[in-house]
């Protein structure tokens, strides 16, 4: 078990964002470790996507959503739907996202069964965290649960420690 140092939940070992305050955990522990939070100047460079709405793009011409996972090499791409669902797949509890990333990552990478959600929307291509334990990230910015935020082809998702790369087909 760990301790959040903001609101001191205790939590197990491996989590990357408290579930209760949202306070980045790994940071905490590379700081302790090395005296110096890694990422430091491009964290300062991070700047927030914007929510659905007020500066996305249309869908017209995107038919697909191809996703490269670093981690495992694999590539796979999705035809565009109303929902796509990211996460793990869990057959006892009935959970089958449409891209399941089980096999791309180990357990304590922290994606959680269902982490996220990429909606096709009137005013163009978002993402969700879906209270994920871990957090989504979009091009290094921690989007917060239920709030569409905008995605556009080439950014980078990052749900809790595993990489994906977006890039949109036509």
């Amino acid at each position: 078990m760990i301790t959040c140092p903001e609101c001191s939940q205790e939590l197990l070992r491996g989590t990357l964002f408290c579930p209760h305050c949202g306070t980045p955990l790994q940071a905490a522990a590379d700081t302790a470790k090395t005296g110096s939070v890694p990422f430091t100047e491009r964290a300062s460079r991070v700047t927030a996507p914007p929510l659905v709405g007020t500066a996305t793009r249309p869908t017209e011409g995107v038919a697909g959503i191809r996703f490269i996972i670093p981690a495992s090499g694999r590539r796979i791409t999705l035809p565009l739907q109303d929902q796509i669902q990211i996460g793990r797949l869990d057959l006892q509890r009935g959970i089958q996202p449409d891209l399941d990333v089980s096999a791309d990552s180990d357990p304590t990478a922290g994606v959680s069964r269902l982490h996220a959600s990429i909606v096709r929307t009137p005013q163009g291509i978002a993402i969700m965290d879906l209270h994920s334990a871990n957090g989504t990230r979009v091009n290094g910015f921690h989007i917060p649960p239920d709030l569409p935020y905008a995605l556009n082809s080439g950014d980078e998702l990052k749900l809790g420690d595993l990489l994906i790369h977006v890039l949109f087909e036509g």
